[in-house]
C-alpha cells in the first residue's frame, strides 16, 4: 500500500483540559496553532451533575446578635436538703454591756447554826513574868512518915555508901564466880540514891597464864534496865582488896534510883576466869535460908540470882528467867 498524503485540518479547543485525536496509522501529525477566535455564543446550560462529596465543615462564623429572652419556665421540684457544712470559727467577744442598776437589798436571812469549833491555833509568845506575889500562909503539917531504922543498926550511909547487900561485917566466907555467869544481888533503896560507883570486896585477884577477861559491874533498875556499867575491870581485878570503880551511864539513862523503886540490882560478870581464879568475899551460903524462900518470880524476888551463858552485860534482864543463888557476895553502890 502506498503512502497517501492526506491533509486534514482539525479544529482544537486549546482551553480544554485534554485533547484526544484518533488517527489511522501510519500518519504524520502536523500541528499548527492559530490564534483563538472570538468566543461563540453561550450554550444552553447543561443538566445538573451528580452532587459531589460533602466537604469538611467550614470554620465557625462570628456569633450572631442574641435574640430576645424567652418566657420563664415553670420552677422545678424542690431538691433534697444538702448536708450541713462545718461550723464556722467563733466570732470575737462583743463589748460588755452597760451595768444594770443594783436591785433593792432583800430582807436578811435566818441566822444559820454555828459552825464546828476550829482547831486551836499555835501558842502565842510567852508574856513577861509577873511580879512575885506575897508568900501564902503555911500549909498544914503532913502526916508523920514511917519509923526510920533503929539508929543502933549500921546502915550504908554510915559508911558513905548509897546501898549495900548487907553489913560487910558478915562477909566471912568466900565465893568463886563461874566464867560466863551473871550474878545479881538485890540492894534495898530507902531514900533517893544517886549512884556513880561500885564497891566489891575481893579475897584474891585473878592471875596466871590465862588472865581474866571481860570483867564488868553494872547497875540495873527495878525493871531490869541497865542504867550504868563499868569499863572492863580485868586488870583492876587481877589483885585482891576492896575495889571501888566508876560507873558510866548508858545512853539516855540516869544513875539516880528513887526511893519509890524500893530496890535496884548490883550485877557482876566474869566472862573468862584466870588460871588463879578471882575470889570475892561473901556471906555464908545456906541452902533454903539465904533467900528466905523467895524465888526469881516472887514479889519481891529472891535477893541473890544468877544467869549463865553471857559474855557481856545485856541492856535488859528479865529476872524471872534467872535462878536463885544460895550464896550472896558482898557488894555496894555509892
Amino acid at each position: 500500500m502506498s503512502a497517501v498524503d492526506v491533509t486534514q485540518t482539525i479544529a482544537v479547543d486549546l482551553s480544554a483540559p485534554t485533547i484526544s485525536v484518533t488517527l489511522a496509522a501510519p500518519a504524520v501529525i502536523t500541528v499548527g496553532v492559530s490564534a483563538a477566535g472570538p468566543p461563540g455564543p453561550q450554550g444552553a446550560p447543561g443538566a445538573d451533575g451528580v452532587d459531589g462529596p460533602v466537604g469538611p465543615p467550614g470554620a465557625t462564623g462570628p456569633q450572631g446578635v442574641p435574640g430576645p429572652q424567652g418566657p420563664q419556665g415553670n420552677p422545678g421540684a424542690t431538691g433534697s436538703a444538702g448536708s450541713t457544712g462545718p461550723q464556722g470559727p467563733t466570732g470575737a467577744t462583743g463589748p460588755q454591756g452597760l451595768k444594770g442598776d443594783p436591785g433593792a437589798i432583800g430582807p436578811q436571812g435566818v441566822t444559820g447554826p454555828p459552825g464546828a469549833t476550829g482547831s486551836q491555833g499555835p501558842a502565842g509568845p510567852q508574856g513577861n513574868p509577873g511580879a512575885t506575889g506575897s508568900q501564902g500562909p503555911a500549909g498544914p503539917q503532913g502526916d508523920p512518915g514511917p519509923a526510920g531504922l533503929n539508929s543502933n543498926d549500921p546502915a550504908p550511909i554510915d559508911f558513905g555508901l548509897a546501898t549495900w547487900a548487907f553489913d560487910p561485917a558478915g562477909a566471912s566466907a568466900t565465893f568463886t564466880p563461874a566464867a560466863g555467869t551473871l550474878y545479881l544481888v538485890r540492894q534495898p533503896v530507902h531514900r533517893d540514891a544517886p549512884i556513880t560507883k561500885s564497891i566489891l570486896a575481893l579475897s584474891a585477884g585473878g592471875s596466871g597464864a590465862t588472865p581474866l577477861s571481860g570483867v564488868f559491874v553494872g547497875l540495873y533498875d527495878v525493871n531490869g534496865v541497865l542504867r550504868a556499867k563499868t569499863a572492863d575491870l580485868s586488870a583492876t581485878y587481877a589483885t585482891g582488896g576492896i575495889k571501888t570503880t566508876a560507873l558510866v551511864n548508858e545512853a539516855g539513862q540516869s544513875g539516880l534510883i528513887g526511893a519509890a523503886d524500893n530496890y535496884c540490882w548490883h550485877a557482876f560478870l566474869v566472862a573468862q576466869q584466870a588460871t588463879t581464879a578471882l575470889v570475892v568475899r561473901s556471906a555464908p551460903g545456906i541452902a533454903g535460908v539465904s533467900n528466905i524462900g523467895l524465888s526469881p518470880s516472887s514479889s519481891p524476888p529472891a535477893r541473890s540470882l544468877q544467869k549463865s551463858g553471857l559474855s557481856v552485860l545485856p541492856s535488859t534482864i528479865d529476872v524471872t528467867t534467872c535462878t536463885a543463888n544460895n550464896t550472896t557476895h558482898f557488894c555496894a553502890f555509892s
